[in-house]
């Protein structure tokens, strides 16, 4: 009898498991960006195209926790250190009471463009934080539970104060908050 219900466990565990894999297998890969994703080839030594935009669904940009946006194609820390270090950037400041970031261009070496809007990001309660930055999420690989890597371009100073002074960093982001997606590819012809 033992023998009867010991095979009839295996054999359901066995069951349970290819019906997972077959649901699995048949899963419809969610697609956010429609195949309208632009890609800019800016004359980075790499060959790395960026997207001209971030994601959107719907005319909006996408806002993804870490967890759902490093199954996609984001940039590495070296990607985002080359784009720092090889591009030149025009960032345009209001310079009133309050100076604001207005508008963020950044110049490939061959002259091509891809521009940043204000983003902010978003905690857990819903609510678009510091909306005078521009952010998106880096790939990160290292076994740090809670802090994964940002792009962030602000000028906010080490007060939170608004300034005159542009900073460009990649810095530590807590991985639960939902932060905007730029994507990359390599450049095929190259």
């Amino acid at each position: 009898m033992n023998e009867v219900i010991d095979q009839t466990i295996a054999q359901a565990y066995a069951d349970g498991y290819r019906d997972g894999y077959k649901d699995r297998e048949e899963e419809i890969p969610v697609d956010f960006r429609n195949g309208q994703t632009i890609f800019v080839d800016l004359g980075l030594p790499s060959g790395t195209l960026w997207s001209s935009d971030f994601e959107r669904v719907n005319g909006k940009i996408l806002y993804q926790i870490y967890k759902d946006a490093e199954s996609l194609s984001i940039p590495t820390i070296e990607q985002c250190q080359e784009l720092l270090n090889y591009c030149s950037w025009e960032i345009d400041i209001s310079y009133g009471h309050h100076p604001t970031i207005k508008n963020i261009t950044c110049v490939g070496p061959n002259g091509n463009k891809i521009y940043f809007c204000l983003t902010g990001y978003i905690k857990v309660d819903g609510v678009i934080r510091q909306t005078t930055d521009s952010t998106f999420w880096v790939q990160f690989e290292e076994n740090n539970f809670s802090d994964k890597k940002a792009l962030l371009i602000s000028n906010r100073d080490k007060n939170n104060c608004c300034c005159r002074v542009i900073k460009k960093d990649i810095c530590d982001a807590f991985m639960g908050y939902k932060m905007p997606i730029r994507l990359v590819q390599k450049n095929k012809s190259k």
